[in-house]
């Protein structure tokens, strides 16, 4: 039976010091090469036959011209001796792979066979990249994260989670943050399940445990077959996991891990664990930038001494809340609060003790306010509440308790100090703007202070 033509063999070119044993190296495969020791002879070749794969020196020079003359077609770097060398080479275009010297023939076909599959938009697993091509891959793709100004703290997380995912070949990635047995889902990624931002779990029930117990990055290819088989984590129906302990300035956060219902056929190797910690790494860098961006929005939105927004971040918010109001047809009112005798206070105990009367004043209307209502310090002693959803009568009774309890004598260092305090009160509604509002509820309260009756409404 004629079995019918042979398939036509693919063609590589080896331009190399070595390009005979390359080329013995794949008697016998699909592979037919073609040899030159120099980049003469290399470019007349290329320019009259068709190559599939190129194989050159550990020689920039070669390098850059076979890449410049053949786009498309992918470039091996045969002999590659140190990672310095291989950083070179990737930042120079040559990504499809680098061996290092003494590749035997199984090894070579497997570069060439992949290098072409993926020139062809072939699906490729990242497992057989070499150590420097991984890294470097990973780094790069990091970079592109960081260098994204359109993406928030939250987003970079995001995409580092999704990143890993692709990276090990799993599907769910949790950033966590862990407080003594308690362990919260603070970031995530996992678009196939039920997993959110927000889950808790009791931190001995989960993969986490181990690795935040051990200390160092953990690989499980099968937990079924692990040492772990019998830990409560079983019950999460988790497989394959790779996490390592998170950390943020200094201080233990949670963990970062990626995991699949599915074993990993593949053993995790010590690059593996050493990638998932450069990921951990950036993930912690991300969250204290976070952390140190929101400390300094609350240092620019609120009065440090009382924690209420300060004049510019209460007005800014009052305005937006107006509009809201309007849209909705609903009714608030503003209290604009001075205290009265404060200054007494100052020249006669000195501001020490002043801030103590303004921080204690400040927790009194704290805890005399309901959800929602919003409490502002403009400076020295002026404070401004807002009251949703109430009408005149009932901010009138609101004022006067919150009067009564500023009112109560403060005890600091052995002494009872006492201020009182005057409110005015304006309603929204009349077409008033945030500053015009505002205006209307000081002029009340200079009303109430010159009338010594606490409360006036505009």
């Amino acid at each position: 039976m004629n079995a019918g033509p042979a398939a036509p063999k693919r063609r590589a070119l080896a331009v190399h010091v070595e390009a005979p044993r390359l080329a013995g190296l794949l008697d016998g495969s699909d592979w037919q090469v073609s040899t030159t020791a120099d980049i003469v002879g290399a470019l007349i070749a290329v320019d009259n036959m068709g190559f599939d794969a190129l194989l050159c020196s550990d020689d920039a020079v070669t390098r850059k011209a076979l890449l410049a003359r053949c786009p498309g077609v992918p470039v091996i770097v045969v002999g590659v001796a140190d990672e310095a060398a291989a950083i070179d080479h990737l930042a120079g275009g040559a990504a499809d792979a680098l061996l290092a010297p003494g590749v035997d023939g199984p090894g070579l076909l497997c570069a060439l066979d992949r290098a072409v599959a993926r020139a062809k938009g072939q699906h490729v697993s990242p497992a057989w990249r070499s150590s420097y091509v991984r890294r470097f891959h990973l780094l790069k793709d990091l970079f592109d994260i960081a260098a994204d100004a359109g993406l928030s703290f939250t987003g970079q997380l995001a995409e580092t989670l999704r990143l890993g995912c692709e990276f090990f070949g799993l599907e769910i990635g949790i950033v966590s943050r862990v407080a003594g047995q308690d362990y919260r889902v603070e970031h995530v990624y996992a678009p196939d399940t039920d997993l959110a931002v927000g889950q808790e779990f009791r931190l001995g029930d989960t993969i986490c445990d181990i690795t935040l117990r051990s200390d160092v990055p953990l690989g499980i290819d099968d937990l079924a077959r692990s040492p772990w088989r019998n830990h409560p984590c079983k019950e999460l129906g988790l497989a394959a996991y790779i996490g390592v302990p998170l950390v943020v300035k200094g201080h233990r956060f949670g963990t970062l891990a990626f995991a699949s219902p599915r074993p990993r056929i593949e053993r995790w190797t010590d690059l593996d664990l050493e990638l998932a910690g450069t990921l951990a790494s950036w993930a912690g860098t991300v969250l204290g930038r976070a952390r140190m961006v929101g400390r300094l929005r609350l240092l620019a939105t609120h009065d440090s001494l009382t924690g209420f927004e300060n004049r510019d971040a209460f007005i800014d918010s009052l305005a937006r809340h107006m509009r809201r109001a309007e849209d909705a047809k609903a009714r608030f009112a503003l209290l604009f609060l001075d205290l009265d005798g404060f200054k007494q206070v100052n020249d006669t105990h000195g501001h020490a003790v002043g801030d103590e009367v303004l921080i204690t004043t400040s927790m009194r209307l704290r805890t005399s306010l309901r959800p929602g209502d919003v409490a502002g310090r403009l400076g020295g002693d002026e404070f401004v509440i807002r009251l949703d959803n109430v009408d005149e009568e009932t901010a009138v009774l609101v004022a006067r308790r919150l009067a009564e309890a500023v009112s109560e004598p403060i005890a600091i260092d052995g002494k009872h100090i006492a201020v009182g305090a005057s409110i005015g009160i304006a309603m929204s509604g009349g077409g008033r703007d945030a500053k015009s509002l505002l205006a209307a509820a000081d002029e009340a309260m200079y009303e109430a202070k010159g009338a010594q009756e606490g409360v006036r409404v505009a």
